[in-house]
């Protein structure tokens, strides 16, 4: 009786403490990418260095509350694949003097047993503009998965669509970014 005891206590504060902790984004296992369009092609950039943090409250396996969001993508690490898209890219993105995106949690509208709809600023090449994230999220283990897309124009950050070859292919304004972001405690 006495080893059930313990054990059961052991188990409430484990959980307890995940419940409590700051998770940290897993840069290795989680995906962002960005697709697009031109007039030659459809096109698509991964990015390769993810930071982030996170503030999630349990009821047992449910996500109650989350707060201080804040998720940062290196500009440089956006790659397409072709050194000459990647290049147009960080120039359009004004690389040299805002090397980074971030994404920072300011209000959370709802959570449901699967989905959560959250607002936060968004800020790309110096501008700021508020963005409402709707994501799915699954509890596995001691992480936590959220998933989900957004869709917005380049010109809403003053960002003038990429072009090449003296302007014959141009990029169209409209891009998603897909992501499936993991977080786990720190």
């Amino acid at each position: 009786m006495k080893k059930l005891f313990t054990f059961t206590i052991g188990l409430f504060f484990s959980i307890v403490t995940l419940a409590q902790s700051p998770f940290a984004l897993d840069n290795v296992s989680s995906k962002i990418s960005i697709l697009g369009t031109s007039t030659l092609h459809d096109w698509e950039s991964d990015v390769e260095e993810i930071e982030g943090e996170i503030n999630l409250d349990f009821d047992g396996n449910k996500l109650q509350s989350l707060n201080n969001l804040i998720l940062t993508v290196t500009v440089k690490s956006i790659k397409s694949g072709k050194s000459g898209m990647d290049k147009n890219t960080y120039n359009a993105l004004n690389e040299k003097k805002h090397p980074q995106i971030t994404y920072q949690l300011s209000s959370v509208e709802s959570i449901t047993a699967n989905d959560l709809k959250v607002n936060g600023e968004l800020s790309i090449a110096g501008v700021t503009k508020t963005k409402e994230l709707i994501s799915q999220y699954v509890i596995e283990d001691r992480s936590v998965v959220f998933n989900g897309a957004i869709t917005f124009n380049m010109t809403e950050f003053d960002i003038k669509p990429p072009t090449a070859l003296m302007g014959t292919i141009k990029t169209g304004d409209e891009i998603t970014i897909e992501y499936d972001v993991i977080f786990m405690p720190k």
